[in-house]
């Protein structure tokens, strides 16, 4: 049984930029878990999405697959779309982490990659 739409738990996804590489991702969620506590930090459900850039769906199987993956310096959250903004605020308390873009959907999120990065 499918889940209504007004039922489900609405998402944004956030691009994060790191200055340098010396913050890792894990410690990024650890941040903004602190800064949320406890409770919120669970109801936020912040969690890493991985992104492959030039993935295209085809019937044809092709064995030389030309995936990009997305730079190493950008993570992609996602998170409950009531704690967008306390995240945000989490981010700006950090020096070295900057947060670029929000949007709904993960093409959005993409479509921004290439467009900072020239990626075809």
């Amino acid at each position: 049984m499918k889940l209504l739409p007004s039922w489900r738990e609405k998402r944004y996804y956030m691009l994060v930029k790191f200055e340098n590489q010396l913050c890792k991702e894990k410690e990024l969620i650890q941040h903004i878990n602190n800064f949320l506590g406890y409770i919120n930090a669970a109801k936020a459900g912040v969690m890493l999405v991985k992104v492959k850039l030039n993935e295209k769906k085809s019937k044809v199987k092709n064995k030389s697959k030309t995936t990009q993956k997305q730079p190493a310096n950008l993570v992609v959250l996602s998170i409950n779309r009531k704690f967008v903004n306390q995240a945000r605020a989490a981010l700006t308390m950090l020096n070295s982490i900057h947060c670029i873009y929000v949007s709904g959907s993960l093409k959005k999120i993409k479509e921004k990659i290439r467009e900072s990065y020239a990626i075809k």
